[in-house]
């Protein structure tokens, strides 16, 4: 029920700032690897702010104060 009514949510577009970033590592161990999770903190126009989750991959190509443009 949730993901359709996501897939069928309004898409909203939104100028924003890059305005944080984290990381949380878990696992790991002797015989395990360890998992890192990336968050970013983004900033809107109205001053906005929401916490997403980030693929490693994008959060290396920024940093905080970075405008997002697509």
């Amino acid at each position: 029920q949730r993901a359709v009514r996501f897939a069928h949510a309004p898409l909203e577009r939104r100028v924003a700032v890059w305005r944080d970033e984290r990381s949380e590592v878990s696992g790991g161990g002797k015989d395990s690897s360890a998992t890192t999770n990336y968050f970013v903190l983004l900033e809107d126009r109205a001053g906005v702010r929401i916490e997403l989750p980030c693929d490693g991959r994008v959060a290396g190509r920024h940093a905080p104060g970075d405008p997002l443009r697509r």
